[in-house]
């Protein structure tokens, strides 16, 4: 498409925005309680139950820790994701 407009003489302007980091810093409540503003009770309940319980040991010299809850990480495959993302933007 651009090539179409660049070889008739047009002007092309273009804004990437990379937003591959952009769940690792957001307030996953303030999404939760935008959900059940709009009314979607059961998704919000699945989505509170997933973030609330993710836990996660480290591994180092052959030995696992303890497993340990983490907060405000959103997993960013999967067909969830865009769909959150969205609602949030």
């Amino acid at each position: 498409m651009i090539n179409s407009y660049v070889n008739r003489g047009s002007h092309v302007f273009a804004c990437f925005v990379d937003f591959r980091k952009a769940f690792d810093r957001f307030n996953y409540w303030k999404l939760l309680t935008q959900l059940l503003d709009e009314g979607d009770v059961d998704f919000v309940k699945l989505l509170a139950f997933w973030y609330s319980r993710q836990t996660i040991s480290v591994y180092c010299n052959g030995l696992y820790s303890d497993k340990f809850t983490i907060w405000q990480r959103y997993p960013t495959k999967g067909g969830v994701f865009p769909h959150l993302f969205t609602r949030y933007v």
